[in-house]
């Protein structure tokens, strides 16, 4: 199992795992889909501007 998410991180870095994951809270918070995409876009392009 471990191995499993080592990989999936490992394989598409941090700019994409990120986003993901707060698109994924979001929507279990509560958020609507639309602002959750985009809470998770806002995250990457921060992400891809710091590296």
């Amino acid at each position: 199992m471990m191995n499993t998410i080592n990989f999936f991180f490992n394989s598409f870095g941090t700019t994409i795992v990120i986003p993901t994951t707060i698109f994924i809270i979001a929507l279990f918070v509560g958020y609507d889909p639309k602002k959750s995409l985009l809470y998770g876009l806002y995250a990457g392009i921060g992400l891809t501007g710091f590296s």
